[in-house]
C-alpha cells in the first residue's frame, strides 16, 4: 500500500526535487520555514525515508512525482541533487502529480 500524501507535501516534494534550501522551498511556497519543515517530517515518516534527496526518489518511484532530466536543466536546479536523481530514478520533470493520484487519476 502506497502512502498517502497531501497535496501541499507534494508540492513540497516538487520543491525539494528542485534542489532548494528548506527557505528557498519556503519561499516558493509561500509558507515560513517552520511550515516546510513539518511538511517534510511528515513526509519522511509517511516515506520511510531520512532526507529529502531519498523522499524525492521514493517520491518519483511512488508516481506523485515526475523527473525528466531534459526539462529539469534550470539554474536553480542544484547540479549534485539532479544527478543523484538521475542516477537513482532514472529519467522517469519533478512536477506534482499527487493531485490526480490522490483522486484515481493516472496520467
Amino acid at each position: 500500500m502506497n502512502p498517502r500524501l497531501s497535496p501541499r507535501e507534494v508540492d513540497t516534494l516538487a520543491a525539494a526535487a528542485k534542489g532548494l534550501s528548506s527557505t528557498g522551498m519556503a519561499q516558493s511556497l509561500g509558507v515560513t520555514k517552520w511550515t516546510v519543515q513539518t511538511h517534510l517530517s511528515h513526509i519522511f515518516a509517511k516515506l520511510g525515508v531520512d532526507n529529502k534527496m531519498q523522499a524525492v526518489i521514493k517520491a518519483i518511484r511512488l508516481g506523485y512525482l515526475y523527473f525528466d532530466p531534459e526539462v529539469h536543466h534550470a539554474p536553480t536546479f542544484n547540479s549534485p541533487f539532479r544527478k543523484a536523481i538521475v542516477d537513482e530514478a532514472g529519467p522517469v520533470e519533478a512536477t506534482a502529480r499527487g493531485r490526480e493520484k490522490q483522486n484515481g487519476h493516472q496520467s
